[in-house]
């Protein structure tokens, strides 16, 4: 069960390694983008709760 683990992030690693280091890079973005996106919803959310909760 270990080795499928160890295979599966060789396979990963191979995968990403053969993708353009800028279209990674670009997902990477991306990504963070949305994190960010996310967290200010959720803070936005929180301080209306606070506010309504007053």
């Amino acid at each position: 069960m270990e080795l499928i683990k160890q295979n599966q992030r060789l396979l990963i690693l191979a995968l990403l390694l053969l993708l353009d280091p800028l279209d990674l890079l670009d997902h990477l973005n991306q990504l963070l983008l949305l994190v960010v996106l996310l967290k200010d919803r959720q803070n936005k959310t929180h301080q209306r709760d606070h506010l309504l909760n007053r």
